[in-house]
């Protein structure tokens, strides 16, 4: 992998006030979207491979904050 752009939204506004029963008070439950988009090198073609015959390929993210 040379670069990954990952991006996740949740659909909600921000909202100061937090009820007593711990949710986010005028926030009705939404649906979240994860997207994006990533650079590889191929070391062979079993990705090429994957690709050309539409076949998912596994990946494992992680975050590292600075």
């Amino acid at each position: 992998m040379v670069s990954a752009e990952i991006t996740y939204a949740n659909s909600l506004d921000r909202i100061e006030k937090i009820r007593s029963d711990g949710r986010i008070d005028g926030a009705a439950p939404s649906i979240a979207a994860l997207t994006g988009r990533i650079k590889v090198r191929f070391v062979n073609q079993t990705l090429v491979t994957q690709t050309i015959d539409s076949k998912a390929c596994e990946m494992e993210f992680t975050y590292a904050g600075r």
